[in-house]
């Protein structure tokens, strides 16, 4: 069955307009945690209730989340508004900002990612950034670049090869864990803007979401 969840503006507290999308991350307990990019952050239990609601600035533009309830973490990445770049950090548990932990300098993100090994991933408009499992601080380690045809969204499968999105030219490439390029995935005819992505260790495909009908 499919079920439906609903955000509404009462949701928040920055009276801001739930537009331009965002995130979606589930933990290993099945939460899920939604970002909404004007907005803020939601986590949503099992049944649907909202466990805890952060809300933004009102011009931070969230990107990308990764959760983990073993970290008692979530991570969020952010790309717009001023002083407001990087990656933010938040207790899974109960939503609260974690400012001093906050990681990524400067930098604007687009999407994270973990491998099965805890190593985060953070995308860049132009490149790919690591950071070693439990060591998340400063702007991360640059594995490789990227071409700049507007990246959205990231997945590492269980090798540890590296999938991206790229809105441009409507493709996402293969790349092994050192950058160099595997494949290239051409999208249908009519595909829309490229959202998300996702991949299944199960069944080895990947799933990339879309705007278009």
């Amino acid at each position: 069955t499919v079920q439906t969840l609903s955000i509404s503006h009462g949701s928040f507290t920055t009276g801001t307009t739930l537009s331009g999308g965002g995130g979606l991350a589930l933990d290993e307990s099945g939460n899920l945690y939604v970002t909404v990019q004007n907005s803020g952050i939601i986590k949503l239990k099992r049944d649907g209730s909202i466990a805890w609601a952060v809300s933004g600035s009102g011009d931070l533009d969230y990107r990308g989340i990764v959760a983990s309830e073993t970290l008692d973490r979530v991570f969020v990445a952010t790309a717009g508004g001023t002083g407001q770049y990087g990656i933010h950090v938040y207790r899974a548990s109960d939503g609260t900002k974690l400012t001093s932990e906050f990681f990524g300098g400067t930098l604007a993100f687009r999407d994270l990612a973990f491998d099965k090994h805890g190593n985060l991933y953070g995308l860049r408009h132009n490149e790919v950034k690591l950071w070693n499992a439990r060591d998340f601080w400063g702007t991360g380690t640059t594995l490789f670049s990227i071409p700049a045809e507007d990246p959205r969204a990231i997945v590492i499968d269980e090798e540890g090869n590296i999938y991206i999105t790229f809105e441009d030219t409507k493709v996402v490439r293969k790349y092994s864990p050192k950058g160099i390029l595997l494949a290239t995935y051409s999208t249908p005819t009519g595909t829309g803007s490229l959202i998300g992505l996702d991949y299944d260790p199960g069944t080895q495909r990947l799933f990339a979401s879309h705007t278009g009908m």
